[in-house]
C-alpha cells in the first residue's frame, strides 16, 4: 500500500489537479480537499461542545458521519486494490458487496429448514 498517496503529496505533485481541471474526475479531488478541510476543521472544535450539541437532539450528525465514513472506506478500500494486482480491498469494494450479502443469507437458512418464511 506504499502507493497510494497521502494529501499533501497531492498538493506537492505537478501532476495534481489543477483549476482548469486536467483530468475527467476533477471533482472527486475537489471533494476529497473539501471533506479533508472539513473534518481538520471539525476535529478543533471543542470535543466537549460538539458532544453537548450532537447529545442534545442532534444525533442526526453522528449518523451521518459513520454512513459517509463507510463510503469514504469503501471507496478507498476499491481504490487501494486496484493500486496493486495482488492487494484485494480490505473491507470490499463494489464487486464483493453482493457475494458478501448473498453468503449471509444462505449461512442464515439452512437445507433442512426448507421453509425461509419466517425472513
Amino acid at each position: 500500500m506504499n502507493n497510494i498517496k497521502t494529501f499533501n503529496s497531492f498538493n506537492n505533485d505537478n501532476k495534481s489537479v489543477k483549476e482548469n481541471a486536467e483530468t475527467q474526475n476533477y471533482m472527486f479531488f475537489g471533494n476529497l480537499k473539501t471533506i479533508k478541510r472539513l473534518v481538520d476543521e471539525m476535529l478543533e472544535m471543542d470535543e466537549t461542545e460538539v458532544d453537548a450539541i450532537l447529545t442534545n437532539g442532534h444525533n442526526w450528525a453522528v449518523d451521518h458521519i459513520a454512513t459517509s465514513k463507510d463510503d469514504v472506506e469503501e471507496v478507498f478500500n476499491f481504490l487501494a486494490g486496484n493500486n496493486s494486482p495482488e492487494e484485494k480491498p480490505i473491507l470490499g469494494g463494489p464487486e464483493s458487496s453482493h457475494t458478501v450479502h448473498d453468503n449471509n443469507m444462505r449461512n442464515m437458512v439452512k437445507p433442512e429448514d426448507g421453509d425461509v418464511s419466517f425472513f
